[in-house]
């Protein structure tokens, strides 16, 4: 509900400046009290003179300088069940976005401070209190916003429905393994999603050298056991032994077997021995890519056989996934893992493409930061084809350029196919620009005025008469019609935090501009630590090459994972496969067994 405006209280100091001067008013009644008043009635009418005067300065003020808009108060909007809340505009009352215009995907672009993180926030717990799935690419590590999320899913009784990736810290985090699901194409394609696409010459030759070897590797690997992580990948890829353990094991007379038979012709010497360092420096190295999610905390998190979140389940269910990606801490690791989230993303619209079985509630994807991690084959694709899988995009960033550093066409095809644009402070005229060409022009008027003035005198320089002077004043105005940007640019550039512009193109109603709109903040629960519920696993013993291969052969992976040579002999891993429970405060997640997710083997 608007509260008052400044055109309504320009006209309450109005009524109160003629209420104080009604008094001074000569009436034969107003006039009957003063006699009553005494003494007091010359500084009753001073004081009632000086109250006129000053609300009368009052109501000038806020007639000239006040907003004749209302204003609206942040308050709570009433939960639809087919439909989100964006925001507020005088002429529209509330701004949303229904369930159709959802499918249609939408564009947020704000600097930094314009209020970006907490719309998608507020489009987050408006998704969860509907029952509906989402997922959360966040681009920062926010323990607040974790908070925040278990809070929300708490008061909707839906903290089963959560999943966590936490890359900092795996103690908090479920796991996840995007090797498992899917062909070897498919595999293939998500692993790839780590380098990006690249826009020629050299980096398209070692971006092909990678390919080459890892579709050699991964097809041996699947053939031998399906259930592979990256710990496994990064031993195939730095061990001779691991080599020739994969080529014995697979079943000959099968393309898996010939690709890597293959493969590994280029690298054996006369004696039929292969060289593994040389290998690495022809496939660009590779080892070093994969080193980040083989060990360490990401390598706790993603090896695993059988991990408690995958992205197609999540789909299905309607499941609540947060990502928090330390992208400020970890640049490159945190942005790869996003391109290979995104490319997994993909290929389970793919399948929910083909199922009859969508989800009751649209699923919502929310991408934080998303300039960063579009670098991704095929991404386009999913913005043109996600609806027919019941999935919504929501891709937000800073500016415009991030979206075209690998293919302008790319940035092009993101941004036809987002149907709602919510347009915040820009920081930069470049995206403001693009954002007023985007949005389009219309017919406007223009006026301009000219002005001249001429004086002149002329006289002999001797004469019997006066001199003769003469002045010119002329001006005129034109007015012609042509035209202009809907919104100009630098009307992006001068908003305030919680105000935007949004453009709706909505199926049904067609398309509506809503030039001063302000965004609505749900007032979001108190954060407070909640305890996740155990998801319990069995973790099968997959491939498991490190447990495999003679222990000679593992002695220099230590060294060989912090980009180093070979190394001496270290221990044997643990054969204990049985899944280990670890608590911090009152998180409680179930990590998987050693060596899955251990450090690498020490020197001796």
């Amino acid at each position: 509900m608007p509260t008052l405006s400044a055109r309504w209280t320009w006209a309450f100091f109005l009524i109160l400046a003629i209420a104080a001067g009604f008094p001074l008013l000569p009436l034969p009644r107003v006039s009957s009290l003063f006699p009553v008043l005494g003494n007091f009635y010359l500084p009753a009418k001073v004081l009632c003179v000086v109250l006129m005067a000053l609300f009368l300065v009052l109501a000038g003020l806020f007639l000239v300088f006040g907003d004749a808009e209302d204003v609206q108060q942040p308050k709570t909007p009433a939960p639809k069940a087919d439909a989100l809340t964006l925001g507020w505009a005088p002429d529209a009352d509330w701004i949303r976005l229904r369930d159709n215009t959802l499918l249609h995907h939408a564009l947020v672009l704000g600097s930094s401070g314009s209020g970006k993180t907490q719309l998608l926030l507020s489009l987050l717990a408006q998704q969860i209190q509907r029952g509906g799935g989402c997922l959360m690419i966040d681009a920062k590590v926010d323990r607040a916003a974790l908070l925040t999320i278990l809070s929300l899913c708490k008061a909707a009784d839906r903290l089963e429905d959560l999943r966590i990736l936490w890359p900092p810290d795996n103690q908090i985090s479920h796991t996840w393994n995007p090797l498992l699901r899917g062909k070897l194409p498919e595999v293939l394609s998500r692993v790839m999603a780590l380098w990006g696409t690249t826009k020629g010459g050299e980096g398209d030759f070692w971006r092909g050298s990678a390919h080459t070897a890892i579709h050699a590797v991964l097809g041996a690997m699947k053939q031998c056991n399906k259930l592979i992580t990256f710990n496994d990948l990064y031993i195939a890829l730095t061990s001779a032994e691991a080599l020739l353990y994969l080529e014995r094991n697979c079943s000959s007379n099968t393309e898996a077997h010939s690709a890597l038979t293959s493969f590994l012709t280029n690298f054996r010497n006369a004696k039929g021995q292969l060289n593994v360092d040389y290998m690495k420096r022809m496939i660009g190295g590779v080892p070093q890519y994969l080193s980040a999610y083989a060990w360490g905390e990401l390598g706790k998190i993603m090896n695993t056989t059988q991990p408690s979140l995958d992205l197609l389940e999540a789909l299905k269910k309607g499941q609540i996934v947060y990502v928090a990606l330390p992208i400020l801490a970890e640049t490159e690791t945190a942005t790869a893992m996003a391109r290979m989230l995104i490319a997994d993303l993909k290929q389970a619209v793919g399948v929910l493409q083909q199922d009859m079985d969508r989800p009751r509630v649209p699923y919502l994807v929310l991408m934080d930061e998303a300039s960063a991690y579009m670098n991704v084959e095929g991404v386009d694709r999913l913005f043109e084809q996600a609806r027919s899988a019941g999935v919504g995009l929501v891709a937000a960033a800073q500016v415009v350029s991030g979206f075209s550093q690998i293919d302008k066409s790319r940035q092009d095809f993101i941004f036809g196919n987002t149907a709602t644009k919510v347009i915040m402070r820009l920081g930069d005229f470049n995206s403001a620009e693009t954002m007023s060409k985007t949005i389009g022009e219309g017919l406007a008027m223009f006026a301009s005025t000219s002005s001249s003035h001429s004086k002149s005198r002329s006289a002999p320089w001797v004469s019997p008469v006066p001199d003769k002077s003469a002045k010119g004043e002329s001006e005129s105005t034109q007015i012609k019609q042509q035209y202009d940007y809907l919104i100009r640019p630098e009307e992006f550039m001068d908003q305030k935090t919680g105000e935007a512009v949004i453009f709706a193109q909505d199926p049904l109603l067609g398309a509506h501009l809503y030039k001063k709109a302000r965004l609505v903040y749900l007032q979001l629960p108190g954060s407070t630590w909640q305890k996740l519920p155990t998801v319990a696993h069995p973790n099968p013993p997959g491939l498991d090459l490190i447990t495999r291969i003679p222990q000679t052969a593992t002695s220099g992976i230590a060294s060989s994972a912090d980009g180093g040579g070979g190394g001496g002999g270290g221990p044997r891993p643990p054969k204990s496969r049985k899944p280990k429970q670890k608590s911090e405060g009152e998180f409680t997640v179930v990590s998987p067994a050693e060596p899955m997710g251990a450090a690498p083997p020490q020197e001796a």
